[in-house]
């Protein structure tokens, strides 16, 4: 599949012409809104070029992508950008060189490798500090990448080092300036980058222990955080926390060993559990059953939840069951 030439857009490349008539090969990647397939320039020789093809789109919003794109290329911090095309009646496509694989490829990788646990979580480290360079020194050029999923940070593998790092799909990038505000701080940058990368080491540590796929986790694009991680989570045990049930031991009244209900004997209230009904209109006295009736201390539990559960079924007359009452 060929590119219609006559939908380049020349104001960006005109002084850079690749004069290439790009054919497109198979595809290596996909996103919410895009897939990127592997292309050529003119023969099968010349093929370290991606290209990411979006079959509709706003031509604002892509050539707000497409110009910040450019400009970060410039500026050293994106994976270089080679052309672009807008054909209203075809997509949309941006062509840039093509990196071996992304930041979370590349840990895998090095798991895949047996590789040192102390030097993969050493590269994490350098990754959080790359890619925190690459987005605040974008940052101090007015310009944010508000999407910093692990994913869009791509690099070439070298040994067990890697180098050329660069970020790619501006889609939700935004330019601002004078009049012009962020939509986030600079430390909004930051922790969304140290976010971005306690996540990684979170997937390393499960791929390492064979509990999920190769593949990264959904990610929200606006808010960067992970959006569906439910298969994963299906293959790791759950632990499961029983709650503690408790009962008092400095009173009189030790409801755990009661085993029959005292005829016409009063229990009072205290004040916290008092609290728990403001009303004025409430029941001075009330009459419980206390088979399967168990009571959490206030000092482990909130007034909200002093009395854990009531079986309000088995209520039944003052005379027959014990009485409880307010002390006042």
């Amino acid at each position: 599949m060929n590119i219609p030439m006559s939908c380049r857009i020349n104001k960006l490349f005109e002084n850079n012409p690749t004069g290439c008539q790009w054919q497109i090969k198979e595809k290596i990647g996909s996103g919410q809104q895009a897939t990127v397939y592997k292309v050529c320039c003119d023969n099968e020789e010349k093929c370290d070029y991606a290209v990411k093809v979006y079959k509709k789109v706003n031509e604002e919003a892509f050539h707000n992508e497409v110009n910040i794109h450019y400009e970060l290329t410039n500026l050293g911090l994106a994976v270089p950008i080679m052309e672009a095309f807008y054909c209203e009646d075809h997509g949309a496509y941006i062509i840039m060189e093509r990196r071996q694989m992304n930041a979370q490829e590349y840990i895998f990788k090095l798991a895949d490798n047996n590789v040192s646990h102390d030097f993969i979580m050493n590269q994490i480290e350098k990754l959080r500090k790359d890619c925190l360079n690459l987005v605040l020194t974008a940052y101090k050029n007015r310009i944010e990448q508000t999407d910093a999923n692990i994913a869009n940070f791509m690099l070439d593998m070298n040994g067990n080092d890697y180098n050329n790092i660069g970020m790619i799909d501006f889609a939700y990038a935004n330019k601002f300036g004078d009049n012009i505000k962020p939509e986030y701080t600079r430390e909004d940058k930051i922790n969304d980058v140290n976010q971005t990368i306690n996540l990684l080491i979170t997937d390393y540590n499960s791929y390492k222990n064979k509990r999920i796929s190769k593949d990264p986790p959904a990610i929200n694009k606006r808010q960067n955080k992970t959006v569906s991680r439910i298969e994963a989570l299906k293959e790791i045990p759950q632990k499961r926390y029983k709650t503690e049930q408790l009962s008092y031991d400095n009173s009189k009244y030790d409801l755990a060993k009661i085993d029959t209900p005292v005829k016409n004997e009063i229990i009072p209230i205290s004040s916290e559990f008092r609290s728990i009904n403001n009303s004025p209109y409430r029941p001075t006295s009330m009459a419980i059953n206390y088979d399967n009736f168990s009571l959490m201390t206030p000092e482990k539990k909130s007034s909200s939840s002093f009395i854990q559960r009531l079986n309000y079924d088995d209520i039944e007359t003052p005379k027959k069951n014990r009485r409880l009452s307010y002390d006042d």
